[in-house]
């Protein structure tokens, strides 16, 4: 992400409790929000495996459940992590700026994705963490 990006404002950070799912939209983008204490993750709405909306579905170990499939798909990277889900979903830069959350709306690329998931596994920061 550039330092150009643009950011959507998609409410105040306490408009979203810690591990609830929350439908939103940036610059026309269906997006599903996730807050994880002070972290905030977003991921495109819909299921990379069929017409399921993921703000619908179920936080499990840190994945989405599809609630048409119950594949998962992991909430930091949006990369799948059970059948039958086998391709990532976008996601996308989250910060939080004096008490309101933005998302920058340029998905993030799979490898980048797979780069911050590993950095969140090895014990760095994950590319969704929010910006103070």
């Amino acid at each position: 992400m550039t330092d150009q990006a643009q950011w959507f404002d998609v409410g105040a950070a306490d408009d979203f409790p810690d591990g609830d799912l929350w439908p939103v939209q940036a610059d026309g983008a269906q997006l599903v929000v996730y807050r994880d204490s002070s972290d905030y993750f977003a991921l495109r709405d819909r299921c990379s495996h069929g017409p399921a909306r993921l703000s619908e579905g179920f936080v499990v170990d840190g994945c989405i459940e599809c609630p048409l499939h119950q594949g998962l798909i992991d909430i930091r990277s949006g990369l799948p992590r059970s059948d039958p889900v086998t391709e990532p979903v976008a996601t996308f830069p989250v910060r939080v700026v004096a008490g309101r959350v933005e998302i920058a709306v340029a998905p993030v690329t799979p490898a980048d994705a797979a780069v911050g998931a590993c950095a969140g596994a090895c014990g760095g920061a994950a590319i969704h963490r929010h910006a103070d």
